[in-house]
C-alpha cells in the first residue's frame, strides 16, 4: 500500500513541489513556496478568499515581497500554484485514510464516510472551498479551479478502478455515490452552525445509509473486495 500511494501521490505531485530526490536548490525552492502556501492557507482560513492579499502571505510566511515576485510573479499564479498545492495535500490524506481502513476496518463504509466528514473540517479544505466559492464570480480563478478540479476528480476514480475492480463495471454507480455524499456533507457544512447536533447526527447516519445500500448492491454483483 506504501508503494501505490508513493506511485500516486508521485503522478499528482504539482510542479511547485520539489519531489524527495530533487537537487537542494529545487529542494530549498519547493520549501519556500510551501511557506506561501501555507501562510495563504491561514489567510484563507482566517479571513476569506478578499482577505487573502500579498502583503498578509509575506507577512504571515516571513517570506520578503522580491521572493514571493520571484516565484509568482501575480497573486493569481499563487493562487492557480495553491489550488494544485490543496489538491494534492488532499488526495494524500484520501489515499492515506483509504487505504488503512481497507486493511483494518470492517465496517468500512461508516467509518470511510466518518473520514470524508472530517476531511472536510480541515484546514486545507476550508482554504479550498473559500476559493471554490470565490470561483463562482471571479472569471480568472474559475478559469484554471474547475479544470483542476475535473482533472483531480478523473485521477481518484481512475485510481479506485484500478485498485477496486468490482467498481469497474459500477463506474457510474461509483461517481453518484461520491457526489451523493461531498453534496451532503458540503451541505451539512455549511448548516452546522444553524443545525442542531440531533439534527446533524440524523443526517449522518442516513448519508451513511445511503453509502452502505449503493455499496452492498455492487458487492452483490459477485466481485470481492472492498
Amino acid at each position: 500500500m506504501d508503494q501505490m500511494r508513493e506511485r500516486l501521490l508521485n503522478r499528482i505531485r504539482p510542479a511547485s513541489i520539489a519531489a524527495e530526490d530533487a537537487g537542494w536548490q529545487q529542494r530549498k525552492s519547493s520549501q519556500t513556496r510551501q511557506k506561501l502556501f501555507e501562510a495563504a492557507i491561514d489567510c484563507l482560513v482566517e479571513i476569506g478568499y478578499s482577505g487573502l492579499s500579498i502583503p498578509a502571505i509575506c507577512t504571515r510566511s516571513g517570506v520578503s515581497r522580491g521572493a514571493l515576485h520571484h516565484h509568482f510573479a501575480e497573486k493569481i499564479q499563487l493562487v492557480a500554484a495553491l489550488t494544485e498545492y490543496l489538491f494534492y495535500k488532499r488526495m494524500g490524506r484520501f489515499i492515506t485514510d483509504y487505504f488503512d481502513i481497507m486493511d483494518k476496518d470492517s465496517d468500512f463504509v461508516t467509518t470511510a464516510t466518518q473520514l470524508h466528514w472530517e476531511s472536510l473540517q480541515d484546514r486545507e479544505y476550508t482554504a479550498y472551498f473559500e476559493i471554490a466559492i470565490a470561483a463562482r464570480t471571479d472569471k480568472a480563478l474559475a478559469e484554471f479551479f474547475f479544470p483542476i478540479a475535473k482533472r483531480f476528480d478523473q485521477i481518484w476514480l481512475n485510481e479506485m478502478v484500478q485498485h477496486f475492480p468490482q467498481w469497474k463495471s459500477n463506474l457510474a454507480k461509483l461517481q453518484l455515490v461520491s457526489d451523493f455524499a461531498m453534496s451532503a456533507h458540503m451541505g451539512l457544512l455549511l448548516n452546522r452552525d444553524a443545525f442542531s447536533e440531533e439534527r446533524m447526527e440524523q443526517v449522518q447516519a442516513l448519508i451513511i445509509r445511503t453509502v452502505d445500500a449503493v455499496y452492498q448492491e455492487v458487492r452483490g454483483t459477485g466481485e470481492d473486495g472492498a
